[in-house]
């Protein structure tokens, strides 16, 4: 809890949701519903940056969620 929120590790998904819990800032339904927004939020922003890159070909993967592979 002394690191500065800055340096790399306290950038990452449910870090500083949990310290503002521990501090007293959010309770901890507040913070668990951040924590679940915060993938979603940083997959919608890498897919956007996809789509831009007109280089990047993306692999289908929708076989893997065929129902016959598990």
């Amino acid at each position: 809890m002394e690191l500065n929120p800055s340096q790399t590790p306290m950038q990452a998904i449910g870090y500083k949701e949990m310290k503002s819990h521990l501090d007293g800032e959010m309770t901890l339904d507040e913070a668990v519903e951040n924590i679940k927004k915060s993938p979603r939020r940083f997959a919608k922003r890498q897919f956007i940056w996809f789509r831009r890159e007109k280089d990047i070909h993306l692999p289908d993967i929708t076989c893997i969620f065929d129902e016959e592979l598990f």
